[in-house]
């Protein structure tokens, strides 16, 4: 299945890119965003999440239970970088492995402002709480 999402659909979007799909840290801070969705529709708030993965792992992703590693339900989209030209642009691409970094963007609409962060991807903690950063968006 594919969608197409365009930034300028939303009033903020949090862009959130991480390495790769079935990943043991990646389905612990998805799940948490999927948990408290509700919370960003609160502050008009969208939440894509962005990997290199195609379209078909994202599928297989969803469809797996999340007590056996999967996400499950999922109430906002994995968007595929397959062409790492979006990991490119947001320059957190990392040539040599052919993955992002996981990084964070607070984007606001019709805007330049932005709030950034990005890790080394084996240097995440299942702990870090991007809970924050959520209402950073609201001062852009």
């Amino acid at each position: 299945m594919s969608l197409q999402v365009k930034l300028s659909d939303y009033f903020y979007v949090m862009l959130f890119f991480y390495p790769l799909d079935f990943m043991i840290i990646c389905p612990i801070e998805i799940a948490f965003f999927c948990d408290r969705y509700s919370e960003f529709e609160k502050i008009n708030t969208e939440v894509l999440k962005v990997s290199v993965d195609s379209v078909f792992s994202h599928l297989a992703w969803v469809q797996t239970e999340r007590k056996l590693g999967g996400l499950g339900n999922l109430h906002y989209p994995l968007v595929s970088d397959i062409s790492k030209s979006i990991s490119k642009a947001y320059n957190i691409h990392i040539s040599n492995l052919g993955i992002a970094l996981g990084g964070l963007f607070m984007l606001a609409a019709g805007s330049q402002k932005q709030q950034a962060s990005s890790s080394k991807w084996h240097k995440r903690q299942a702990s870090d709480d991007p809970a924050p950063s959520r209402k950073a968006v609201v001062q852009l």
